[in-house]
């Protein structure tokens, strides 16, 4: 019998993966041999679960022939069989809605009658860190098929395993809508921000009082070569060590501004890193990112509080604050207006987005007078603020409502989820009737090999 976790009811019992059901690993056949690999069986790898959110799966991105299936350790699982990935990740969970097979990554379970493979399924979504305890590895954590073998699974009586599944099904679609709403305001803020942006460099934002400011300059389109103090500059690539001078880290690019404290040691020293030290007002911009939404993502210096240098990941700009706000150029700068401008030259080299110098020296921004710029910054960032308040609170509902989601799981296992029933039968007699099935299975356990077909007993 499996050590108790926790407290359970009387009428459940706990036991272990192998006690409710048929454990069954999976395998690969030889990826060189073409024939091993057509349309006829059903495999599954933990990649077709990365991302995956429905219970049931009908599919997976590679299908198994007849005679790859015989030439390899994986085995045919019943339709309705529990999959949980054992490595790379640890932790995905799905139910074949076919007869299917999988390969190494998995350790699956057939459950035995009167075990719920639905009651499985969301109890191994539960229990993960359960697995995850259990596992060994140093390149990657992995657990064996004898030590999931011994997870323990608190079992209910059959009639309750399914009104468990009812009710956390219940809430969880509720929860669901609560998220989805969430989710769906989220993204109106994140255009309303945008919307907001684009009114402000159009503008919009500032037409009336340009309206009742008659001797106003018009707008300009300007290139940033144009609204420099100094040229454009690279930093310099420094190798770490302990005690060096410090140098910011490319994570130090946060949202439109710099985080100093994103930094490292670096070997060189105070006077070596001169050139490059960071000041109040400097504007950094990425030079490259394995994705073509950040490669540009520029960030804003504000009070500088201890000495720190740019590495070479990032072009510094220094502005001429008599033609640009640094502020109001740092808003543009993250506006959709500059950002298509920057996707539109990125350029890819093994797989990273980069842009140079001459690029940024080329992209234009809109510029009005000192005036109106400081009336932009100061309505914007009040506006952009509000926003950003109610994207938080957004998010921290959603994190609010993942939290539920263990919650209702931790109930659900623990029997507090639904009333216990005194009319069920046991889960220690289930047991009982299963172990008595399990042992004449042994017994009678076979390998069938007809037309190619293995199966998992």
């Amino acid at each position: 019998m499996s050590k108790e976790l926790w407290a359970i009811p009387p009428s459940w019992t706990w036991a272990e993966i192998e006690n409710v059901g048929r454990v069954v690993s999976g395998g690969t056949p030889s990826t060189k041999e073409a024939s091993y690999w057509g349309k006829e069986i059903v495999w599954f790898s933990p990649a077709d679960l990365s991302g995956y959110k429905t219970k049931y799966i009908a599919r997976g991105a590679k299908s198994l022939s007849r005679k790859g299936l015989a030439n390899s350790s994986a085995q045919i699982m019943p339709k309705g069989t529990v999959m949980f990935s054992s490595r790379a990740p640890i932790g995905y969970v799905a139910i074949t809605s076919v007869e299917a097979a999988t390969n190494q990554g998995f350790k699956s379970i057939v459950p035995a009658d009167g075990i719920f493979n639905e009651y499985l399924y969301y109890y191994l979504k539960a229990a993960k860190y359960v697995a995850e305890e259990r596992a060994t590895g140093t390149t990657f954590k992995e657990i064996s098929g004898s030590a999931f073998a011994k997870v323990p699974v608190p079992v209910a009586p059959t009639n309750e395993q399914r009104r468990i599944v009812a009710k956390i099904e219940e809430l969880f679609s509720e929860l669901d809508k609560g998220v989805e709403s969430l989710t769906t305001a989220r993204e109106q803020l994140k255009a309303y921000r945008q919307s907001l942006l684009k009114h402000a460099f159009a503008g919009k934002l500032t037409e009336e009082w340009r309206s009742s400011h008659d001797s106003t300059p018009s707008w300009q389109t300007v290139p940033v070569a144009e609204l420099l103090a100094v040229p454009l500059c690279n930093g310099r690539s420094v190798k770490d060590r302990a005690g060096g001078f410090p140098v910011l880290r490319l994570t130090a690019l946060k949202q439109g501004r710099m985080d100093l404290t994103e930094n490292k040691q670096g070997a060189w020293d105070r006077t070596t890193a001169q050139p490059f030290l960071v000041a109040e007002g400097d504007f950094f911009v990425a030079r490259g990112n394995g994705s073509k939404s950040l490669v540009g993502m520029g960030g804003l210096v504000g009070e500088v509080t201890h000495d720190v240098a740019f590495p070479d990941t990032m072009i510094r700009l220094r502005l001429d604050t008599s033609k640009v706000i640094p502020r109001y150029f740092a808003l543009c700068w993250n506006s959709r207006l500059v950002r298509q401008q920057i996707e539109r030259d990125a350029r890819t080299t093994a797989g990273i987005y980069k842009i140079n110098q001459d690029h940024v020296s080329a992209f234009t921004i809109p510029v009005p007078s000192l005036d109106e710029q400081t009336l932009i910054v100061e309505r914007l960032e009040k506006r952009l603020l509000e926003t950003a308040f109610l994207q938080q609170q957004a998010e921290d509902e959603v994190s609010r409502s993942a939290a539920l989601y263990q919650s209702i799981l931790r109930k659900a296992f623990s029997g507090q989820l639904v009333p216990q029933d005194p009319r069920d039968e046991p889960a220690l007699v289930l047991l009982e009737r299963i172990r008595a099935e399990q042992g004449e299975g042994t017994t009678k356990k076979r390998r069938n090999t007809k037309n190619g077909r293995k199966e998992a007993a």
